[in-house]
Formats: C-alpha cells, structure tokens, sequence
C-alpha cells in the first residue's frame, strides 16, 4: 500500500477559512481532523429505502462514491471544517463557497459535501441538466457519512426532530488539507 504524505496543515489559513464560513452565515464552525469522521455502509439505506428521488441525480446513490470511497478519499485528508446551520441549502452553499476560497487560497484539495437529507422535486427538470455542474457535490448522507456521529465527535448538539417545534440542524463539511 502506497503511504500518504500530507504536507503540513497552516492553522492560521484554517481558521481564516472557519471565519470566512462564518461571515457567510454559518452559525457554527470547527475546525476537526478528518479521524473523527464516521463514514458507514447503513447511512446510504436511508437514501435508497426512504428518498422517492433515490437514483434520480449524479450526487444521490448509486450515483454518488460509495461509502468505502469516501473513507479512502477522508484518508488523503489531515483536516475539515464542519459548518453548522438551520437551513440545508444555505449550509450548502457556504461549504461551497468555503470550497472556492480554500481553493483559492492554495488548498487545491479542497472538497465540499453539501447538507442532506435531499429533498429533490421529482416534477424538477433540471436534477441532471448540468446546468450548475460547479453547484453539484454530494451530501454528506449520499456518501455514507454519519452526519449525527460526526457532529457529535466534534461536541456538535445534535438530536432527532420529533416535532415542528424543534428547530433543524445541517451539517455540511469542507476536506481541506
């Protein structure tokens, strides 16, 4: 097996990067290392046995890397960034934002995983249009990540909505090495 060498991770870009998400809205950020991600095979049944969308977009199961190759690709990583929201597209669309300025800023790793669970509209035409191909990165769901696991090893308070009342909690995250 090929060993992986990870140069060294700048903290000072991390944190900028951390408050870069939160100028953009986050409620929460943190910076974590990637060890405490928990990526399982049992997640992605919930995508295809309760999502009437499952198979319908490239980001979704199947069509989205297996939980083992999310593990492998976690493994070329030191470092993330969880962002933390109570709405799933503006979560998304931070850790994507985050994703262009760590690119920007020299992180040429950089990768997003949107906030799940999806809620893709099956009268939507545009799922696989390519029209926002740069949009498009798969939820932490969708690729066998633990959502609750992970915000939880990363002291994130999350719990089960068991009424409307609750207010929601999304995670997205951003691989930075």
């Amino acid at each position: 097996m090929q060993e992986i060498l990870r140069p060294r991770v700048n903290f000072k870009k991390l944190r900028n990067l951390s408050q870069f998400a939160l100028e953009k809205g986050a409620i929460r950020t943190k910076i974590i290392p990637v060890r405490t991600i928990v990526a399982v095979p049992w997640v992605k049944l919930k995508c295809q046995y309760w999502c009437k969308n499952y198979g319908k977009s490239k980001v979704c199961p199947p069509n989205s890397p297996k939980y083992e190759e999310t593990k492998a690709v976690i493994n070329y990583y030191e470092k993330a960034i969880i962002i933390h929201g109570n709405d799933k597209a503006t979560v998304t669309k931070i850790a994507l934002e985050t994703e262009k300025e760590a690119f920007l800023s020299g992180c040429y790793k950089a990768f997003a995983y949107g906030a799940g669970p999806c809620k893709l509209s099956l009268e939507d035409d545009t799922i696989d249009s390519g029209e926002n191909i740069e949009q498009e990165r798969p939820l932490l769901d969708a690729v066998g990540i633990d959502v609750f696991q992970t915000a939880r090893n990363n002291r994130f308070r999350i719990e089960i909505l068991y009424s409307p009342e609750v207010r929601p909690n999304y995670f997205s995250l951003v691989l930075i090495e």
